[in-house]
């Protein structure tokens, strides 16, 4: 009589609902030569960084009521519009189900143009360019892969952390969900939403579905010089793995096949 498979297959994909989270990239900046292109050391986790565009990096925190780093990735300050940076994980890591984490701070500087949308954007870096921007304009707009969302973040001056989880829906299509929550770091206030997003699957890598770092940028935009600054930090990326009572079960799965 063959043992009944079916059941032991719906009992090993309920127990694979849970997951524990690997980091795969962590950075803090605290162990980077101020003024230097930020290195991993100390007790982050990646791979490296390649300078993308125009000048961005280490520098002192501007405020640390809400984060009390002593350092940060800073942004702007300059005459181009962009400058940003390439933290390429150790190896591809897949999108669906990866969640980046980012505290950011938008400082307009004393003469700044309130109106200019200057802001702190991150990115999927595929090996053939980057996509899926999540930007936090210092007038307050959140724009996730070019939509613009109706809640606003905290505005500028105030240290907040974004947090945004792809959840597959089509992933050889390039076809995910956001979800994401952002929280004020002074107040812990904080709300939430979701996005539908588009990867470029041209652009990353085993067919669409792996991508091969982050895109950190301070988005100065007017060449307003040194009256914008995009500050960065405390960026972490996790990805699931199969839980320990999956691979048990894929074992227990492995047994009854060799009964059969």
């Amino acid at each position: 009589m063959k043992p009944a498979i079916a059941p032991t297959l719906a009992l090993i994909a309920t127990i694979s609902m849970t997951h524990a989270a690997t980091v795969v990239f962590s950075e803090d900046f605290e162990d980077d030569t101020i003024g230097n292109l930020p290195a991993i050391s100390g007790s982050n986790v990646g791979g490296s960084y390649t300078n993308a565009l125009n000048a961005i990096s280490v520098g002192a925190n501007p405020e640390t009521v809400g984060n009390t780093s002593a350092q940060a990735l800073i942004g702007g300050g300059g005459t181009p519009d962009v400058n940003n940076i390439q933290a390429m994980f150790a190896s591809p890591q897949l999108i669906g189900g990866m969640t980046i984490s980012f505290d950011f701070y938008n400082d307009r500087g004393p003469t700044g143009n309130a109106n200019d949308p200057d802001s702190v954007r991150v990115a999927l870096q595929g090996t053939g360019g980057r996509d899926v921007f999540m930007r936090h304009d210092r007038d307050q707009l959140i724009k996730l892969d070019g939509t613009d969302q109706t809640e606003t973040n905290y505005g500028e001056d105030v240290w907040q952390n974004f947090s945004a989880t792809f959840v597959a829906v089509n992933a050889a299509a390039g076809d995910y969900t956001l979800n994401w929550t952002l929280t004020n770091l002074e107040t812990l206030a904080s709300i939430s939403g979701n996005q539908s997003v588009a990867v470029n699957t041209a652009n990353f890598a085993n067919g669409g579905l792996s991508a091969s770092g982050l895109l950190l940028e301070g988005f100065d935009n007017g060449n307003d010089a040194t009256n914008f600054f995009g500050v960065i930090d405390n960026v972490v990326v996790t990805v699931p793995e199969p839980s320990i009572a999956l691979l048990g079960g894929l074992g227990f799965l492995g047994l009854l096949r060799r009964r059969r």
